[in-house]
């Protein structure tokens, strides 16, 4: 290994650099065969170039070419080797190529996974934006302490206590957090400034500032640098706004939610997600939840951007963990484009959009695995 490797430093670049469709038909022809030693770094032919370069999932492979001028290594990329119709297992034995029925069928599968990752982060929830959001609109009332760290209630619970004081909140006033830290607040009740420093409320440490403003019949908050975190998880959010409307009750009965960007870090599954250009609407009418939810999503054991698309509105009873009812979204990536079509009798149907096939059908939104986005 060390007298190869050692070769390879003191070669030169190759000009006639092979394309990735190349490598990928070199080692199709070596379907079955498993490429011995060691796991992550793999020789698969008998040149002095042809090592691979493989991921320990084995859903990222690069094909070295030899050096660049300034000593660095060239690769051919080849990215998920899927795209290729191949399946790399990597192993402690080594890394082995899967014959092409086997790669169709994790094909499928990888395609049934886009789907559940979709729904997974639109409809049940992973992260405090969305899945506090669908509580919020079911019935959260926000004179109730602040007990998850979620956007929703992190900015009903403040708007609340600053309600509280009516017209009494002048130019500044600073109140100490039950945990430590503290809450500054100015302005008056339908104009004001909240700004959190290490305001520590159940376990969970706050940061960053809201601006509130009242807007004839609806409030709007701005946030900036928000940071909460606790020993099971935190999130952080840079910047981003949110429109809601509220009945006599404080119970949300419209929402309107625009983040550039956010991250979700959930500490018990070490698994981050993150989220861009997230656009989530919500409103409530004859107990019935209309949302729609627009983003770029990807967790940290995935390696590109999943693009997801509200095409028609989920229609949701009002109701604790209800599934809903109608509603067309649309999930799409660099190798899967999907369609998830959510049926009256709450069941959902996986479609590929390439096809047109039928690929999945799950009797309700209960029924995704939970586990399935970073699942082996």
């Amino acid at each position: 290994m060390k007298k190869i490797l050692g070769s390879l430093l003191t070669a030169t670049i190759l000009f006639a650099a092979p394309t990735a469709q190349e490598v990928a038909n070199q080692l199709k022809a070596l379907q079955g065969e498993t490429l011995k030693n060691p796991v992550v770094f793999v020789k698969y032919g008998k040149d002095i170039f042809d090592w691979l370069a493989v991921t320990t999932d084995g859903k990222f492979a690069a094909k070295l070419n030899g050096l660049n001028p300034d000593g660095s290594f060239n690769y051919t990329i080849l990215g998920d080797p899927a795209k290729y119709g191949l399946k790399l297992d990597v192993s402690l034995d080594g890394v082995k190529i899967v014959s092409a029925a086997s790669s169709n069928q994790s094909s499928a599968q990888a395609k049934i996974k886009t789907a559940n990752t979709a729904i997974t982060t639109v409809i049940t929830g992973i992260a405090p934006e969305f899945a506090q959001s669908l509580t919020a609109i079911g019935g959260f009332n926000a004179t109730r302490d602040l007990q998850e760290p979620s956007l929703t209630s992190l900015t009903l619970t403040t708007l609340q206590h600053l309600a509280n004081k009516q017209n009494n909140l002048r130019e500044f006033e600073q109140e100490k957090c039950p945990g430590g830290g503290t809450i500054t607040a100015s302005g008056n009740y339908s104009q004001a400034v909240a700004q959190f420093n290490q305001c520590v409320t159940n376990g969970f440490t706050i940061n960053g500032t809201i601006r509130f403003s009242l807007n004839d019949n609806y409030y709007s908050a701005t946030y900036q640098n928000i940071s909460v975190y606790s020993n099971e998880y935190s999130y952080t959010l840079p910047s981003g706004t949110l429109h809601l409307t509220l009945d006599e009750y404080w119970q949300v009965q419209s929402y309107d939610l625009q983040l550039e960007s956010s991250m979700f870090e959930d500490k018990t599954k070490h698994v981050t997600y993150y989220f861009k250009n997230l656009h989530q609407t919500i409103q409530l009418q004859n107990k019935i939840i209309t949302a729609s939810t627009n983003t770029q999503f990807k967790a940290s054991c995935q390696n590109e951007w999943l693009t997801i698309r509200t095409i028609s509105p989920f229609q949701i009873p009002q109701g604790y963990n209800s599934c809903p009812v109608a509603g067309i979204l649309t999930a799409k990536n660099s190798h899967d484009d999907i369609k998830v079509v959510c049926n009256q009798d709450t069941s959902i149907d996986v479609i590929d959009n390439q096809s047109g096939q039928k690929i999945e059908h799950y009797p309700n939104c209960h029924a995704i695995p939970s586990n399935d986005i970073c699942a082996e």
